[in-house]
Formats: C-alpha cells, structure tokens, sequence
C-alpha cells in the first residue's frame, strides 16, 4: 500500500484520495487543512513541487488559500492532480511503474528505422488547404511539441488531427478553440489534457484519445465533462436518426483503464 500525509490529530482526520499518473495516493487531513497544505504533502509522494500541482475537485480547481472543508473536501473525496511539465524535483514525477511496452514506446519502435524527421514546419500550402477544408491534418507526423500550431490554426478550424505523434502534452491554449468540433489525439503519449479544455471548446462533440494514458474515469473529473457529454451524445443520436455509417456503435472516445 502507498504511504500517504500523516495527521497530529486522527479522530479529526478525513481520509482523501489522489489520482495521479496512474496511482491512487490515500491522504490523511484535517478538513480545516489548506489547499496549499495537501500540496506540501503530496510533494515527497510524487516528487512534483507544490508550484507544478493543479488539484481538481468534482471538475473545479482547488485554490492554495482555501481550506478543504470551503473546497467542499470531505471524507472519501477523489482529487485528480495535474503536473506542470519542467516543475519536478529530484529525478521527476513518481509514477505508476509501466506496462512492459507503453504506447509511446510501442510508437517509437515503429519509428526507430525510419530517418528522424526535422521539426514540421506548418507550409503554406498546408494553412491553404486547412482553411479549404476546415481540417488540421497532422496525423503521423512524428511531431512531439505541439505548442507552436496553436498559432497556425484557425479559430474557425472546426477539426484537428493530431493522431499518432509523439505529443506528451497538449498546450492550455487549445483550450481558446472555442469553434472546434473534433480533437483527435489517439495514440500519443499523453497523460492528461489543458484543465479547461471541455469548459471552453464549447462546440466541441468528438474527443478521440485512444491509445494514450488518459482514461475514461479521468476524463469524467473534468470540468466541463456534463455538458461534453450531452454533446457527443445528441451527435450520435443525429447519426443513428440519419444512417450515417459506422455510427451504429457508441464510441466512449477513451480507454477504461
């Protein structure tokens, strides 16, 4: 069993539990303990600094100043937390020890004959034919950042592809696409997604994330998720009114586990 924070005061204590990176880290307070507090605690459990830590709550990030018990905290609650890349000490987050071959190493094995590819350079043409078309299309193109298209894609662009790269994160400014219908991030690397990404894509209805790390019960901690949800629902309910192909089947968007 992992070891979580210790309490001066046991009969007074709430027993929490922190998702992070695939592990479940029990944590044992007090209710009137800060924000910044817990933090503190879950340094030396995961070696992120209390800096690099976004702690959701029931889809709401918690605030360092307040308590638990105002973060409507109690007893049994589940917390997802979130880590800034670049804010780890020592030798980096502690995480859950990988499956023998992870998605982003199976990926990198496909890759390792092939000559490695320059950074992608977002053409003209390519901006053209993305505006023509109404699709960011850059699937399968080794890329392993993708902070920079977020200046190259239009807020109109209703769809990005970004399936099968080497993304081990997706930058908060995704989270300003407020026009976008369909994300594909299926087999990447990532862990999780921009905090605000289903509050602020208002329109958005298709979110692929197989084959990456981010599941089904962390999907659901997001804020924002409900009404997503409704979306991507009433979308397939239009699909199956009007037959349209391969939409007999509810697709989750994400793995299980």
């Amino acid at each position: 069993m992992e070891e979580g924070g210790d309490t001066t005061d046991p009969q007074c204590s709430i027993s929490i539990t922190v998702k992070f990176s695939g592990r479940s880290i029990p944590i044992a307070l007090h209710p009137d303990s800060t924000v910044k507090h817990l933090k503190s605690l879950l340094q030396p459990l995961t070696n992120v600094l209390p800096r690099g830590q976004k702690l959701i709550s029931k889809g709401k990030l918690l605030v360092d100043d307040m308590t638990l018990r105002s973060s409507e905290v109690s007893h049994g609650s589940k917390i997802m937390l979130m880590a800034s890349q670049g804010l780890h000490q020592g030798d980096g987050p502690i995480k859950k020890e990988a499956p023998a071959v992870s998605n982003l190493r199976r990926m990198a094995e496909v890759r390792k004959e092939k000559k490695e590819k320059p950074d992608i350079a977002v053409e003209k043409s390519q901006l053209e034919r993305w505006k023509a078309t109404g699709v960011v299309a850059l699937s399968a193109c080794d890329l392993k950042a993708s902070t920079c298209l977020t200046d190259d894609v239009d807020q109109s662009d209703p769809t990005v592809d970004l399936s099968s790269n080497l993304l081990l994160e997706l930058p908060d400014e995704f989270s300003s696409l407020q026009n976008l219908k369909a994300l594909h991030l299926d087999n990447n690397g990532l862990k999780t997604l921009p905090a605000t990404l289903l509050k602020m894509c208002i329109q958005l209805s298709t979110l692929d994330l197989h084959g990456t790390e981010i599941t089904m019960d962390l999907l659901r901690q997001f804020e924002g998720w409900e009404s997503f949800d409704k979306r991507r629902r009433l979308k397939h309910q239009k699909q199956l009114a009007f037959r349209v192909e391969g939409s007999a089947a509810f697709d989750e968007g994400a793995d299980k586990s």
